[in-house]
């Protein structure tokens, strides 16, 4: 008597199984149905919808940091990530100018951070060198 419960457990597992099974198949092939019918355009295909998968999260992306155009700029000097921004280049790339002093410009330093001069960076920019 004790057996009774665990086989008629796993018969309704089994059941559940079997219709989970027959659900997915079901609605695999109605969605491909759909795509079909309907001709989406949005990447999706009949191809991609194979066997149910896990969901796949993408990334959040980095949000763009925006910074006014440099002829509207007031201040004689910037920040390294304003600079990298006009420069079109990586912080760390203005950084490493900084710290080898080999690059096109060079900042001052204000209580240890970096200060990019507004006028040498126009210069650069309109093609002049030093």
């Amino acid at each position: 008597m004790k057996n009774q419960p665990t086989n008629q457990l796993r018969k309704t597992s089994t059941i559940t199984l079997v219709h989970y099974k027959d659900f997915a198949q079901h609605a695999i092939k109605e969605t491909r149905a759909l795509l079909m019918d309907n001709g989406w355009r949005s990447g999706l295909n009949a191809a991609n919808l194979q066997q149910p998968t896990a969901l796949k999260v993408a990334a959040p992306m980095k949000a763009s940091k925006s910074y006014p155009s440099i002829d509207r700029e007031m201040r004689s000097h910037v920040g390294t990530d304003c600079a990298a921004f006009w420069l079109n280049r990586q912080s760390q790339t203005l950084r490493s100018w900084a710290s080898t002093e080999l690059g096109p410009i060079r900042p001052i330093r204000i209580n240890g951070r970096l200060a990019w001069s507004v006028s040498e960076i126009k210069n650069i920019l309109n093609g002049a060198s030093k």
